[in-house]
């Protein structure tokens, strides 16, 4: 572990999070997933912890060795969510089975080394949230979705439909 970049991480990671911390209470709950993933985004940019040695027979097909960097990152930053949420909100974190699949580890590894804000967005879908993929680093309220919705409607297909 690099002490350095771990340093970094956390002066980057408190610098994002007051940024944008929100003016409303009632924002917080939503806040707290965001923060979480703007620390998984410092994590997977700065890289402060290198594997140094993996078992031989390490099963590349579970994704704490695909990418065991990536997935001490992940766990930390899941754990401190959902024990914030759980302390502070009475909020349970659901995580989704995405966060065993080696495919959807394969896609975050390549997609966060070419864009390391897509973190944020890729913990909440590992949190079993909605992940917002366009822009990811913006934090956006559950009031900013509600009013978007009222422009946008959703297209339902029917399985009937030909």
């Amino acid at each position: 572990m690099d002490k350095n970049k771990l340093a970094q991480v956390f002066t980057e990671w408190l610098k994002a999070f007051e940024a944008q911390k929100p003016q409303r209470d009632d924002d917080n709950p939503a806040y707290v997933g965001f923060a979480a993933g703007l620390m998984l985004r410092a994590l997977v940019k700065l890289k402060p912890v290198t594997l140094s040695n993996q078992p031989k027979d390490a099963d590349k097909s579970n994704p704490a060795y695909f990418w065991p960097e990536g997935y001490l990152y992940v766990a930390f930053c899941l754990n401190v969510r959902g024990l914030v949420l759980e302390a502070d909100f009475q909020t349970e974190q659901k995580p989704s089975d995405v966060l065993n699949e080696t495919r959807t580890w394969w896609s975050f590894r390549e997609t966060v080394n070419e864009d390391p804000s897509l973190a944020i967005a890729f913990l909440d879908l590992f949190a079993g949230d909605e992940p917002e993929w366009t822009a990811p680093q913006l934090f956006r309220t559950g009031r900013v979705r509600e009013l978007a919705g009222r422009f946008y409607k959703k297209e339902v297909i029917s399985s009937d439909a030909g």
